[in-house]
């Protein structure tokens, strides 16, 4: 039927629901709580993590979505001067429940701003991995930006796992997604897949506190890896919900009472928090 975005159950799952997707946990929850980032990893601490915050830029509100009616707008993408703080509160309880690498996507315009939240909240740098894409969104700038940068690094003074070739350099040559049907800024399965084979092992669990379009699940259902994401928006637990059960032919239920997601779904408009 296309895309996988339910705009037709806007909003429709209340915080704090707990999905199992066979070994996976998604949580509608806040990266910025650390009870929210515990309980989906279930009182253990994740091997790795991989994930794409908000880059401060108001993405999803942009003219071509109002044109068409979409409101594709994601949470915390505006937060002016407040954007520091929101990342070193979320790289905080990352550092604080992953024990290997972390890999975390950002803007080149606020680069900088991810960089110094990340070394204040405990981290250290190794690198900036450069994504390099096939092509680029025409734009007004001079030069027409082909790449976006993500933070490598892990807890200071801590180990952390490393499994992929030496040989290997910053700049990755992986194609765009063809479309952004799901999310305004979704990454390539390949992209987050290449992270996780190099710095994971089969089995391990794998942490991404900004779900998104839950192409981190994705990878690590393909990898056999455990993905445990939060999702602060209930629209894009539904996409990621969805997508996964498509991807994977099985069903997710709810933690609480087993119900499956198209059963909560249905009642959705009378449930009350849990």
């Amino acid at each position: 039927s296309g895309s996988l975005f339910y705009t037709a159950w806007p909003g429709r799952f209340w915080r704090r629901y707990l999905w199992i997707l066979g070994q996976h946990r998604l949580l509608c929850g806040d990266a910025t709580v650390l009870a929210d980032v515990e309980k989906v990893l279930d009182g253990g601490l994740a091997d790795l993590c991989f994930t794409d915050p908000p880059y401060n830029v108001d993405y999803g509100n942009k003219a071509k979505d109002k044109l068409s009616g979409k409101d594709r707008r994601i949470l915390n993408d505006n937060l002016g001067d407040g954007f520091e703080a929101f990342l070193y509160d979320s790289c905080v309880n990352i550092l604080t429940m992953t024990k290997g690498g972390v890999y975390m996507c950002m803007s080149s315009s606020e680069l900088h701003t991810l960089q110094a939240a990340f070394k204040a909240a405990g981290g250290h740098w190794s690198t900036f991995v450069i994504w390099a894409k096939n092509t680029f969104t025409l734009g007004r700038a001079d030069y027409q930006r082909q790449y976006e940068p993500i933070l490598y690094g892990w807890k200071e003074g801590t180990d952390h796992f490393w499994c992929g070739a030496r040989d290997q350099g910053d700049v990755w040559f992986v194609d765009k997604p063809r479309k952004n049907d799901l999310h305004p800024t979704m990454k390539p399965v390949a992209l987050v897949e290449r992270a996780i084979r190099n710095s994971s092992k089969s089995r391990d669990i794998v942490l991404d506190p900004f779900g998104g379009s839950g192409t981190t699940l994705i990878a690590c259902e393909k990898t056999g890896r455990s993905a445990r994401l939060l999702e602060l928006d209930p629209r894009y637990v539904d996409v990621i919900v969805g997508r996964w059960q498509e991807f994977s032919g099985q069903v997710a239920t709810l933690e609480n009472d087993g119900r499956v997601f198209e059963a909560v779904a249905a009642g959705c408009e009378t449930t009350t928090a849990i």
